[in-house]
């Protein structure tokens, strides 16, 4: 009889045992499931500020005299102000936005052009049409758009001189300007583009056109509303700004109304300024 009441209380003990560590399982479960998520909208909330301009100024971290060497804005004392537009393979397939590309020719609006090798041999009809436009400046964003910061100086040169050629043997276009891929700048970077040449540039005001859950309306208002003398607006043409083509005409609109008048980056480095290459 002893022992079965002492193999009873034995039975429940194991039981409870079971149940406990069971519960505790999925508590703990549910505590990385919980974490998780938090982290998964916490990215997505840093991506979606960041692509949608709120914050701009976000760049590779730079020494002041690597900074130095590097064109932002130009003067603040002048109203001017550059469009410029990145066509790039970054992310899907190659593509060409001909919206952007009529509107800019229509409304006769200066634009510096910043391509990648890859994009300009899968396009080479659409070159043509650019190249054709006189008030269009090309820039050069590298040949195969990759992360450059980190990479040797001879595989940065190779890059660089492979869209070089390309422009001037096929295009017969010269370009004295540079844009990195992704905005990543390094100071090994920056002193092999300038040993070509070329003077690196960025921005002062990222419209965010990638975000897909930006509207037109917000594309607009925030781009005419942050507009600076002198500053320096990076788009895309490569069909990666989700409502370029609708906001661009009205972009336009807004920053004339301003009093802006658009200059490719070439001629906003002839209105010198004493504060043009810092942030």
């Amino acid at each position: 009889m002893r022992g079965r009441l002492l193999e009873e209380k034995t039975g429940r003990a194991n039981v409870f045992e079971a149940m406990f560590a069971y519960f505790l399982f999925q508590y703990e479960c549910m505590m990385r499931r919980t974490f998780l998520l938090i982290y998964c909208l916490i990215f997505s909330a840093a991506m979606c500020f960041l692509h949608a301009g709120i914050f701009p100024k976000i760049q590779t971290k730079l020494a002041p005299r690597d900074s130095a060497l590097v064109f932002f804005h130009g003067s603040r004392s002048q109203k001017s102000i550059a469009l410029t537009f990145d066509a790039c393979p970054a992310y899907g397939p190659l593509s060409f936005d001909r919206k952007v590309f009529q509107t800019l020719v229509d409304s006769q609006v200066p634009a510096t052009l910043f391509l990648s090798g890859k994009w300009i041999r899968a396009h080479k009809k659409e070159m043509e049409e650019l190249a054709a436009i006189p008030f269009f400046e090309f820039g050069n964003h590298s040949y195969s758009h990759h992360h450059m910061a980190d990479m040797s100086a001879d595989s940065i040169v190779q890059e660089l001189q492979r869209v070089q050629k390309t422009l001037f043997n096929v295009y017969h276009k010269t370009t004295k300007v540079f844009r990195a891929p992704f905005g990543e700048l390094s100071s090994g970077l920056i002193q092999s583009v300038r040993s070509l040449g070329l003077t690196p540039v960025q921005f002062d005001l990222a419209s965010g056109d990638p975000d897909t859950s930006i509207s037109k309306e917000r594309l607009v208002h925030y781009i005419v509303r942050s507009a600076r003398n002198g500053s320096v607006i990076v788009m895309h043409i490569n069909g990666r700004g989700r409502h370029t083509a609708e906001a661009l005409p009205a972009v336009i609109e807004g920053l004339r109304k301003r009093g802006f008048r658009f200059v490719t980056i070439g001629e906003l480095f002839q209105k010198p300024d004493t504060d043009a290459k810092k942030r």
